[in-house]
């Protein structure tokens, strides 16, 4: 990075010059004018004149690398090995486009696979989907990647390229095959994996993935973002994607001593999102949930939940009714639960609903995961469940520190 201490009649100079760098060699050249805490990014001449006369003194930043993503339907794969990138250069990635997998050339197909050898890929890998994250903390002028994404007009801009990549799949396979070797259907191993690349540092990381890929169109569901959940000051990276009804989520950070991708957080080896939570059923229409690893204990009425007594009864002549009118709350008989009616699955979390991060201040941020609670059928809701992860430096994961919930109000008037 070049650093120049400048006064207003050098500003246009030096600004102009690497707007014109970038205009002629078609890559990305920025620069920064910095006066106290305050970051403004020069990147285009509308900025340049409206900052021109904002600032007496200033200094301006140049970065010596900056890769510019080029995306689109007409790309093919083109990833350069973060070692060995020292000057400005062009990362070329395909997008999908309205057409199915079907509909795409030999040769558009083979645009999808780009070699990965320098990240330990022995074949090349299909690259469906990738997102620019910036991992240091503060401000991101440290950046060295931009990608505009004209479609949405917006530009994203970091130090970190995050892939997920298919390894085992082949161009001329159909796009279900495809499918397969990342978990999809549950035919083969998942072959999934997550790969980044930090420019800034010339290091690259992988880690295998819970996550499937279904669709060439899928690269929107994949959300990516970024907090600092272990206090170090780094931010560690995050995806979630919505399948069917639920999200799933993994958290990773980058360990620059070992250069190993690190798992500290996944909803994949997880049943219903919440298998330290037991739940069960009690006389007197109660809910009783549980976690003895927080010491967490709570017990709530289905009666403030919003049932009435006569949703709640049970007898032989209202089993069938219980049965075909999908009401499977009625479990008690005169505040007596009947256990014979009642097995492990009755009462049950739903998978994740949401995904989310919270943070507070300084702290090290948390992941917060919602879940609802139900009887016998997701249509017989009791409340919310959060579940708030926080980082446990000794198991170098997230884990369950913290049982939020949140009673139904209202009365369940679908049932009557």
């Amino acid at each position: 990075m070049a650093e120049k201490e400048c006064k207003k009649n050098e500003y246009g100079y030096l600004i102009h010059q690497a707007m014109a760098k970038g205009k002629k060699e078609g890559t990305a050249t920025f620069g920064w004018c910095q006066t106290g805490e305050d970051f403004a990014e020069i990147s285009d001449e509308k900025l340049y004149e409206k900052l021109r006369d904002s600032f007496r003194e200033f200094r301006v930043e140049i970065h010596s690398t900056t890769l510019q993503i080029s995306a689109g339907s007409g790309e093919k794969a083109d990833i350069p090995d973060p070692a060995e990138t020292t000057g400005d250069a062009v990362i070329s990635l395909p997008r999908g486009d309205d057409r199915e997998w079907e509909d795409y050339s030999d040769e558009e197909r083979a645009g999808w696979f780009a070699d990965l050898s320098f990240a330990g890929f022995d074949r090349p890998v299909f690259v469906p989907i990738f997102h620019v994250v910036s991992l240091a903390a503060g401000d991101d002028s440290g950046a060295r990647i931009f990608y505009t994404d004209t479609g949405k007009q917006k530009t994203t801009r970091g130090s970190c390229l995050i892939l997920y990549v298919i390894d085992g799949a082949k161009p001329d396979e159909s796009e279900i095959d495809i499918a397969v070797h990342s978990g999809a259907y549950g035919e083969y191993e998942k072959n999934g994996w997550f790969v980044a690349l930090d420019y800034g540092s010339g290091r690259c990381y992988r880690a295998k993935t819970g996550f499937e890929w279904y669709h060439i169109s899928n690269d929107d569901d994949f959300r990516f973002s970024a907090a600092d959940f272990t206090g170090d000051g780094q931010r560690e990276w995050m995806v979630k994607a919505r399948y069917n009804k639920w999200y799933e989520a993994e958290v990773f950070r980058l360990d620059e001593k070992t250069g190993e991708m690190v798992q500290l957080f996944t909803t994949w080896e997880k049943e219903d999102g919440g298998d330290l939570i037991s739940l069960s059923l009690a006389d007197d229409y109660k809910v009783v949930m549980k976690c003895e690893e927080i010491g967490y204990s709570q017990t709530v009425s289905m009666l403030d939940a919003g049932y009435s007594l006569e949703q709640l009864q049970w007898d032989n002549g209202r089993t069938e009714k219980r049965t075909s009118t999908l009401q499977p709350m009625r479990l008690w008989k005169d505040g007596k639960l009947v256990r014979s009616e009642v097995d492990p699955d009755t009462v049950f979390m739903s998978t994740v609903d949401k995904v989310q991060t919270e943070k507070d201040g300084k702290k090290p941020a948390k992941l917060k995961l919602t879940h609802r609670v139900h009887v016998g059928h997701r249509s017989a809701g009791v409340g919310t469940m959060y579940l708030y992860y926080q980082y446990d430096e000794e198991k170098d994961a997230l884990v369950l520190s913290q049982v939020e919930f949140e009673l139904d109000s209202g009365k369940k008037d679908w049932f009557d």
